[in-house]
């Protein structure tokens, strides 16, 4: 009006930093997996995967550029996360293919007297290496490089955290993942398991997620969405029980464990 300006609605909803649904800082990632999606009849079709991420193959660059999108929301699962549980008696803690290590900084900066490893793959863990040296966090924050799936974990732990990390893999590899993970956890330890990946056992709700598993058909060869029943078999196989569930008001899931003694 005249000289002055402001911003539309939609403006305010998405381009405001610190709102809910900002997407400033989350736009790669959105872009990724809308990209993805176009891909969906192909990918049908061919029965290969069109828009395939493999992490152990990408550059450095490409997966910058993937984690800058990602970063974000890692870092908001962190906080939510200590706002939600009680980590007062938590010393160790495990972030399992943690990616930018967003989730962990943040758990770390609410609760002090944590010390965190991140554990992802070799081409990984550079990157990883980078956010934590950025965020002022490396004295509370370790970055060990190891396949989840293959190789043996160092220390013990008395909490673990898998976000966004099941649902890249087979059914096979997410049950030794998981196994691998219930081997370097204290007794009484618990496990968080969080992300897109969980579904109802009816596979078709919540609706906003089962349509969100169209997505992994497209960038991965095995992963999908897993139900809350295969979920609480792997846990309770692998050693865990007191399995519970916690679905929030996006749709996405908590689930949460603890290592029998």
């Amino acid at each position: 009006e005249g000289e002055f300006f402001c911003n539309t609605d939609s403006a305010n909803r998405f381009l405001v930093k610190g709102g809910p649904s900002c997407v400033v800082d989350i736009h790669e990632l959105l872009s990724t997996m809308w990209n993805a999606a176009l891909k969906t009849a192909e990918s049908i079709r061919t029965g290969v995967p069109q828009a395939k991420l493999n992490y152990s193959e990408m550059s450095q660059d490409d997966l910058r550029h993937f984690f800058s999108g990602e970063h974000p929301y890692a870092v908001e699962y962190g906080r939510d996360l200590v706002e939600r549980y009680d980590f007062s008696s938590y010393k160790t803690l495990l972030d399992v293919g943690g990616g930018s290590g967003g989730l962990v900084i943040s758990v770390t900066e609410a609760c002090p007297h944590i010390e965190a490893t991140v554990v992802d793959l070799l081409t990984v863990t550079p990157v990883t290496q980078q956010y934590i040296d950025e965020a002022g966090a490396g004295n509370r924050v370790k970055v060990v490089t190891a396949d989840m799936v293959r190789d043996s974990l160092p220390g013990l732990y008395d909490a673990a955290v898998m976000n966004a990390f099941i649902h890249v893999l087979s059914p096979n590899d997410a049950y030794r993942a998981i196994k691998n993970v219930s081997k370097v956890m204290n007794p009484g330890g618990e496990i968080y398991i969080r992300g897109y990946g969980i579904i109802d056992n009816s596979r078709i709700s919540p609706s906003k997620l089962a349509g969100f598993n169209l997505v992994y058909i497209n960038v991965y060869d095995e992963g999908q969405a897993y139900t809350e029943q295969e979920y609480k078999d792997w846990l309770e196989k692998t050693g865990f029980d007191s399995f519970r569930r916690t679905i929030l008001a996006d749709g996405t899931s908590i689930i949460t464990a603890r290592k029998t003694k």
